[in-house]
């Protein structure tokens, strides 16, 4: 390694222990009494250059992915105004006539407010203010003519699918301030987030393997106010990391980890869940398993929407069947194999009883032979 890269990055480190230091005065649950630096970095997720290959390759076998230059997801229209940052999105957003509001939380109490676009904005810019907002729809709103609502075509599965599917989607911009903690969840769909302004500090974990060490997922387990979280307790589990996301800067993350959320500077990214060929039957296998937030009917059988996701890939798989090699590698078939490889390890015996999960499968399995 060369001299300069060592400098920057120890020049990297100390800023981030810096970061975990001021956010530990405030929370107690970062302070690093028996931790040493070697073992936070241990952990460190860091960006790397985007290539579509390597994308699909960490789908399919349930890994994070982080890129520094994963393009853009703007509407082209849009792209030269946040190439001179977010002030011309902004102002755009604060003349939004919109009367549609939506929820917004506010302080560490997380107490709600509706608000229009444009009340959102005018909040965001104002000093001292401390607010989030994860749900502020793309597809409907004024947002989806500044952001790309097919930044994930080809290969995301769910806006092709069927209602119930397609609700799930959310295709949303991510709001927020300087001081906002968005408590440890899960959201039992695979997510991306792109940040365009702004920082944000992300801890992930395998949600059960969490649990089992007492670190709490306000989706899992009833919490007294802020879920149970220790940094300490964190590093020890064997899938977990941490990262920061700034601009330009975009995570894919698989649906098992539950994550927890620090935003650093005042932040303005979109995200959206997503299903693929990849990681179909990983997703289909958590929901068969443990049920799903999606589940509709509590005392139903678990995983109600599994059939769903299986009907939208058949017919992905049957229409690349004769599609040319350039559509099958836009869609990740190259990368098929290793998907049902992993899956095979990950799930097979526990969840190959369901029909619907059997006959995908062997359709996985022909697709494979062809790739």
């Amino acid at each position: 390694m060369h001299n300069a890269e060592v400098d920057d990055r120890f020049a990297a480190e100390a800023e981030a222990l810096q970061t975990f230091t001021k956010l530990a005065r405030n929370d107690q649950t970062l302070r690093m009494h028996n931790v040493s630096a070697d073992q936070l970095f241990a952990k460190q997720l860091t960006p790397t250059s985007y290539d579509r290959q390597t994308l699909f390759h960490k789908m399919a076998r349930q890994e994070p992915a982080l890129f520094d230059d994963f393009p853009d997801p703007l509407q082209p229209t849009t792209m030269g105004v946040f190439q001179n940052g977010a002030d011309g999105v902004v102002k755009r957003l604060l003349r939004s006539e919109s009367t549609d509001s939506y929820p917004v939380r506010f302080g560490r109490g997380d107490s709600q407010q509706h608000l229009t676009i444009s009340e959102i904005m005018r909040r965001w810019r104002a000093s001292g203010t401390v607010l989030g907002i994860t749900d502020l729809p793309v597809r409907t709103s004024d947002l989806g003519d500044i952001f790309d609502q097919d930044f994930l075509a080809p290969w995301n599965m769910m806006p092709l699918a069927s209602a119930p599917i397609k609700e799930l989607e959310m295709l949303t911009s991510v709001i927020s301030t300087a001081g906002k903690l968005t408590d440890s969840h899960s959201d039992d769909m695979a997510v991306c987030n792109h940040c365009f302004v702004g920082k944000k500090l992300w801890f992930a974990w395998d949600t059960y393997e969490g649990l089992e060490a007492g670190i709490e997922d306000v989706e899992r387990v009833e919490v007294q106010g802020r879920a149970a979280f220790s940094l300490e307790q964190f590093l020890t589990l064997d899938e977990a990391f941490w990262f920061f996301v700034e601009p330009g800067e975009t995570i894919f993350l698989p649906g098992k980890y539950t994550h927890r959320v620090y935003t650093l500077e005042d932040y303005i990214g979109v995200g959206s869940f997503y299903v693929s060929l990849l990681n179909v039957l990983h997703t289909a296998s958590r929901w068969h398993i443990n049920g799903s937030l999606w589940d509709k009917d509590t005392s139903d059988q678990k995983g109600q929407l599994v059939d769903d996701l299986f009907m939208i890939a058949t017919e992905c798989l049957a229409a690349l069947d004769d599609a040319d090699p350039e559509l099958r590698q836009a869609w990740g078939c190259d990368a098929i194999p290793d998907a049902i490889r992993h899956w095979e390890n990950a799930y097979a015996p526990r969840v190959t009883g369901r029909p619907s999960m059997k006959a995908f499968v062997g359709a996985m399995k022909d697709a494979a032979q062809r790739s």
